[in-house]
């Protein structure tokens, strides 16, 4: 009986051991599971954000290349993009009223009857006040209300462009903020060349030059770090690049150009042919 009961006794130790290892085996898989899937949903996040910035023209950098170097090319001659305004189409001709309808009926006119040159010479005279009378134009009071509001419509949904000029600065350095930045200006090749590269904990959400927004952060957290801004003739603004941090610490860079008077965004093969274009 002792025997029997230490066995007893053995076998309930054993069971209770066996479940409490599973247990903890399965509290371990419930954790790594969790974990898996937060790492999962962390890389789709992270996925889904690159592929935003992408394609708003954004650019991941795979380089430790600064802003302000310019990439030479290989010997090829860069196709200059087509500057040249469309011509507009021509607005359709304005349908006049009809003459006098009395003027321009049908003149009936004797085919194959031989007739006298007195005759002839004075059915011609006859024959003049009513070919005046069709080619008088009608007056301006004469036309109906509604071509008049046609015209006037015209006039106003085609405005004149008109081309501003941008406000060139004598000193580049004037046009950016030297609080959150170290400003350093360079030569380079045909190019008059503003580096600019942030503070030590500056946060900057907002690229300005001049006044002007040249970039703005569309996440929270996001801050720019470095920039160059290239100037042609006269300080006369071209293009810029600048580099901007995401919270995930990734480095992602934009392209902007410099035309009537604002930046637009472009990618990376559309600010070199800019730039090389303008060299040439």
């Amino acid at each position: 009986m002792r025997i029997a009961s230490l066995l007893f006794i053995a076998f309930f130790c054993q069971v209770c051991h066996g479940k409490k290892n599973y247990r903890v085996k399965k509290r371990l898989e419930e954790e790594q599971r969790k974990k898996a899937e937060e790492a999962e949903a962390k890389r789709a996040l992270e996925k889904n954000k690159l592929q935003t910035l992408n394609s708003q023209g954004y650019e991941p950098v795979t380089t430790s290349k600064e802003p302000g170097t310019v990439e030479r090319s290989s010997g090829k001659k860069p196709v200059k993009p087509n500057t040249q305004a469309k011509e507009e189409p021509a607005p359709p001709k304005e349908e006049q009223p009809p003459a006098n309808p009395k003027a321009t009926g049908p003149v009936k006119k004797d085919q194959g009857v031989h007739r006298p040159v007195f005759q002839q010479a004075t059915s011609q005279a006859n024959a003049q006040p009513a070919a005046k009378s069709v080619k008088q134009a009608p007056k301006p009071a004469q036309l109906p209300a509604s071509t008049v509001q046609q015209v006037n419509k015209r006039s106003i949904e085609q405005p004149k462009e008109q081309n501003v000029k941008p406000t060139l600065l004598t000193d580049l350095k004037s046009g950016v903020d030297s609080s959150r930045f170290d400003v350093q200006e360079v030569k380079e090749g045909d190019f008059s060349v503003l580096t600019l590269k942030e503070k030590i904990d500056a946060n900057i959400p907002m690229l300005f030059f001049n006044g002007q927004l040249v970039w703005r952060s569309e996440y929270p957290n996001d801050s720019c770090s470095s920039a160059a801004f290239y100037f042609g003739q006269d300080n006369e603004p071209v293009a810029a690049t600048f580099r901007f941090k995401t919270k995930d610490h990734k480095t992602v860079e934009g392209y902007r150009k410099f035309c009537n008077n604002k930046w637009l965004q472009v990618n990376k093969k559309t600010f070199y042919e800019l730039l090389a274009s303008s060299t040439s």
